[in-house]
């Protein structure tokens, strides 16, 4: 792995024309988002338990960084519809892209020109609650259904048997476009939709400033160097953690 640092020229950046800084801004921005929540929901989903409980905590997680990559992405392609279709840019810049970054966008075009995941997740689950939805699965669940509570604080509570059911209203939705839907191919259809963004975000980066014959670098770039670098394989993020020591910093 290389990462290069390059700092970039405000006075420059401010020559963009302002379409093209506004979408160049907001594409920086929610790249960062995508590429850090496909990086959460990769960790959760690979996290190991060694027990019913930490197992519980895992999907836990997993569910809610599938709820906000969903909604993240369905924004994402708003994003492009307002500031990229919608201002007219690319009548400009799509001749531009090279063939990955125009089998991207030809990819994510025709994903959110149909019903799916993304926009559905998004409208019924991402950003507000559906109570009335995951409700309605209580019947058919055949799953025990547990609560872990901490004795002596609540950090740690997990109301397992929530997940268990929102797992499940998941499911339901994504089997409305997929029959044999499993959360396992849902997560796996986030990836390829963040995949698919990141490779347009990057592009359009790219030939935004480029094609403005504006060099936003105000320096040669610099490799950054990292003593130690985890694998993404080896990062686990628990539920169950003793959380005594932080508790008791923030009391004081």
């Amino acid at each position: 792995m290389k990462i290069i640092d390059i700092t970039l020229d405000k006075d420059k950046l401010l020559q963009l024309p302002e379409p093209e800084r506004t979408l160049y801004l907001a594409l920086g921005h929610a790249a960062n988002e995508n590429n850090a929540l496909a990086k959460l929901l990769y960790c959760s989903s690979n996290s190991p338990a060694r027990n019913d409980a930490e197992d519980h905590g895992r999907l836990t997680l997993e569910l809610l960084f599938i709820q906000l990559l969903a909604g993240k992405l369905n924004e994402s392609w708003r994003l492009l519809e307002q500031k990229y279709f919608g201002a007219g840019l690319s009548k400009t810049y799509d001749s531009k892209l090279d063939d990955s970054a125009k089998q991207a966008f030809k990819a994510l075009k025709s994903y959110f020109g149909r019903d799916n995941a993304c926009s559905k997740i998004r409208n019924q689950f991402s950003f507000h609650y559906s109570p009335e939805d995951v409700a309605t699965v209580l019947p058919s669940i055949s799953d025990e259904l547990h609560a872990y509570l901490e004795r002596d604080a609540a950090p740690n509570n997990l109301f397992a048997f929530s997940e268990i059911l929102l797992a499940e209203a998941l499911l339901s939705v994504f089997k409305q476009l997929q029959a044999n839907a499993t959360l396992e191919g849902l997560v796996a259809e986030l990836f390829d939709v963040a995949v698919w963004f990141s490779q347009v975000a990057d592009a359009l980066m790219f030939i935004l400033s480029d094609a403005s014959g504006v060099d936003l670098r105000l320096r040669n770039a610099v490799e950054v160097i990292f003593e130690d670098i985890s694998d993404l394989k080896s990062v686990a993020i628990p539920w169950f953690t003793d959380t005594t020591s932080a508790i008791n910093l923030a009391a004081g």
